[in-house]
Formats: structure tokens, C-alpha cells, sequence
């Protein structure tokens, strides 16, 4: 047993302070990058879902009315398989949602708010506030990035934006989101192991 006061103690204790410090950056720099990488894939899957849509008449969607006449169509154009979506107005209302399955087909179609209560029992959209939306319809350019947003069951969503109508003054929103369940279990998955070598690592590097 070495004495506290030791060389040799002093030694090994700040050659174990040393290497944990160094684990535990490393353990943080490659959370953050796996993060980042992972959810930034899932970003580009829902950028494509947009990329569907034909721009030039997204813009001439200038009015509410012409905002849901087209919900149905822009939702058809931009919803994949294990995605849900919404149209939300200039007041921050979801006026239109869709979500589907694995199976490719729709869970539930709504177009009248009437409705909305039934859908997100389903599959629940990620919602924000109202000031939220309104917030969103005053930033500038297309939105483009994510939000990762809780649901009402809880569940962590990613979440995208788009602009309809006119990027300065727009009619409406296009919400899609993924679930983020499997990149949380990739990190949580990463974690523990990094967190078993680490481990192993200080044993092997006390012996």
C-alpha cells in the first residue's frame, strides 16, 4: 500500500488525474462531433423532403386562402415514409397535418382543426407556441437548420422549417420532423462503450 505523502503516490495520483481529464475531454470533443454529425445526416433527409417542392409555386402561395387550398398537395410532396408534417398560418395555427409509417402509407390526414385532437392521439406532431411560429415567420431566409422538439408524449423530435409565399412576408410554414430516438440510441450506445474503455484504459494504465 503506498503512503499519501509517497513519491510514488504523488506520481500515480496525477498520472490518474492526467489521463481521466484526458478521457473525459476526448469522451466530450467525440460526443459532440458524433452529435453533430448524426443529426446534421437526419437534417439533410428532411432538406431533401423539401427539395421536392416546386419553389416558384410555393412563392405564388401569397394569401390564408391559397395557404389551404394547397396544404393537401404541399404535404403529398413532401412527407416520406416515418415523417410527419404540418402547414401552420401567419398566426401560428397547425392547419393541416400528416404522418406516416414504415409501411409508406397515412396514418391519419387532417385538414380541419376539428380533427387535430384524434391525429395526435396517432402519431403527435411536435408543436411550439404560437409566439414561437411567429417568431420563425420574422427570421430572415429560409430557415434552414433544425430544432430538436419534445412532443406530447414526450418523445424527442427533429424538427425543419420552410417558408411558403414570399421569404420576406410569408403566407405559412411547412413543419416536417423525424424522430430522434435512433440517434439517441447511437450516443447512448457510443457512451457506454467509451465509457467501458475509459475504464479499461485506467486499469491497464495504473498496472
Amino acid at each position: 500500500i503506498l503512503e499519501t505523502n509517497s513519491l510514488k503516490w504523488q506520481l500515480l495520483s496525477r498520472f490518474f488525474l492526467i489521463l481521466i481529464l484526458l478521457l473525459i475531454i476526448i469522451g466530450i470533443l467525440q460526443y459532440v462531433t458524433m452529435k453533430e454529425y448524426l443529426y446534421g445526416g437526419k437534417e439533410q433527409v428532411l432538406d431533401s423532403r423539401f427539395h421536392n417542392l416546386d419553389q416558384y409555386k410555393v412563392q405564388q402561395i401569397q394569401t390564408s386562402e391559397d395557404l389551404i387550398k394547397n396544404s393537401n398537395s404541399l404535404m403529398d410532396k413532401t412527407i416520406d415514409s416515418n415523417m410527419s408534417g404540418a402547414i401552420i398560418d401567419i398566426n401560428g395555427n397547425i392547419i393541416a397535418g400528416v404522418s406516416k409509417g414504415s409501411s409508406n402509407m397515412d396514418t391519419n390526414d387532417i385538414s380541419k382543426s376539428k380533427d387535430l385532437d384524434r391525429f395526435q392521439q396517432t402519431v403527435p406532431i411536435p408543436k411550439l407556441s404560437q409566439d414561437d411560429y411567429k417568431n420563425l415567420f420574422k427570421q430572415r431566409g429560409t430557415l434552414e437548420g433544425y430544432r430538436l422538439v419534445k412532443d406530447e408524449n414526450n418523445n424527442l423530435q427533429i424538427v425543419a422549417f420552410r417558408k411558403i409565399g414570399d421569404l420576406h412576408f410569408p403566407s405559412g410554414l411547412i413543419q416536417l420532423s423525424i424522430s430522434a430516438k435512433p440517434v439517441q440510441d447511437i450516443l447512448y450506445r457510443q457512451f457506454y462503450i467509451y465509457i467501458a474503455v475509459s475504464i479499461l484504459t485506467l486499469m491497464v494504465g495504473g498496472i
